[in-house]
């Protein structure tokens, strides 16, 4: 790859020139991820940025970098648009809830945010918690971000959602000092709402 920037003159353009300092250090745009990755073989160069049509996402390429999680070689994703996800609960039936789910990522980080109304055939049985999205990982320190409780017509509870080191899961906290269970922080009905808002370092590679 070229070195970032090359002062032309009157002088033959070569095809070195125009990779170097022309392809490879611009946003190239693919249909698809899969695309991308087919167009790219064999000419992979660090830092290059593209994006992914499909997913409205960019990424950028790293030849090898070291972070929390352990050197990673390839393709990160970089910053996205927002996008619906499905929830992944230990401890808590959907059935009928009214669920809303977006998530993004934010240089390296991903950002997910939502909220689950519980209707009539939703259930809650012991200790909640909730898979990190995109089939992620925490990295080696802890994530925090917030989560509120409403319970419907009394009282509003404000949260802290968790994720531990190299966890797969948030687990959350309520203002009255306990996790979220069948009877804590009440007893769980329909229309009580569960949501969150969090910004978590995870795996990324």
């Amino acid at each position: 790859m070229g070195s970032g920037h090359k002062n032309f003159t009157a002088e033959v353009l070569t095809s070195g020139d125009v990779d170097g300092f022309l392809m490879r250090q611009s946003i190239m745009a693919f249909d698809s991820v899969a695309a991308r990755d087919a167009a790219l073989v064999g000419v992979l160069e660090d830092g290059m940025i593209a994006y992914a049509r499909d997913i409205n996402a960019y990424f950028e390429y790293d030849a090898s970098v070291t972070l929390p999680t352990g050197t990673v070689t390839g393709w990160r994703p970089w910053f996205s648009r927002w996008g619906t996800y499905t929830p992944s609960w230990t401890n808590l039936t959907v059935g009928d809830a009214t669920v809303l789910a977006v998530l993004r990522w934010e240089f390296n980080q991903l950002h997910f945010r939502g909220q689950i109304t519980l209707g009539a055939s939703s259930s809650i049985t012991g200790t909640v918690s909730m898979l990190i999205p995109d089939s992620r990982t925490g990295d080696a320190y802890s994530s925090m971000g917030n989560a509120i409780i409403l319970d419907n017509g009394t009282r509003l509870y404000t949260c802290q959602a968790h994720i531990a080191p190299a966890a797969t899961a948030v687990n959350f906290v309520h203002s009255e000092g306990g996790t979220i269970n069948a009877t804590s922080p009440m007893t769980w009905t329909t229309g009580d709402v569960l949501g969150w808002d969090i910004v978590a370092a995870v795996t990324v590679a």
